[in-house]
């Protein structure tokens, strides 16, 4: 009779060896990290929509405002940007602003007539522009830890009246 005796090291060197079992570890191991990168980016992508809608509806807005000269009144505007961004969120909110603005960048209030007093720095007059601000919070779809789970979204387009 023939017996063989394992020590210890030829039991671990046979275990070793075995490569039964080990894909399944593996996945089991890379799964949930996967999963959370699966999540994230889907979170993230909804974020980048919500943000392409918000900018989407600023863009529509203006456009309406400078088509529909001296009724750029805040509840068609509203209405404008709510009918060319489909997907926009409930909660979202808008405003517009009529003001001259300068090529440097400066701003002055718009006098009673709608028009622009004053000079520029170069001497040129400053021309009437119109602003709309969409502003949308979006809420993330799961908890990260260290992130705040709400963001405030902005879309602003400026456009010189014509």
């Amino acid at each position: 009779m023939n017996c063989r005796h394992f020590g210890e090291k030829s039991l671990w060197a046979a275990f070793r060896a075995s490569r039964r079992g080990a894909v399944t570890v593996e996945l089991a191991l890379l799964a949930p990290i996967m999963a959370l990168m699966l999540i994230g980016a889907i979170d993230y992508g909804t974020f980048i929509f919500q943000k392409m809608e918000v900018q989407n509806a600023s863009r529509a807005g203006v456009q309406y405002a400078i088509q529909a000269t001296g009724n750029n009144e805040e509840a068609t505007l509203i209405e404008a940007v709510v009918r060319a961004a489909s997907d926009l969120p409930a909660g979202a909110t808008v405003a517009s602003e009529n003001f001259c603005g300068c090529t440097d960048g400066s701003e002055t209030a718009t006098n009673a007539s709608g028009g622009c007093p004053g000079d520029c720095a170069g001497g040129e007059f400053p021309a009437l522009s119109i602003r709309v601000t969409v502003t949308n919070t979006y809420t993330s779809m799961f908890d990260y830890p260290g992130i705040d789970d709400t963001l405030t979204i902005t879309g602003v387009t400026v456009m010189q009246v014509p």
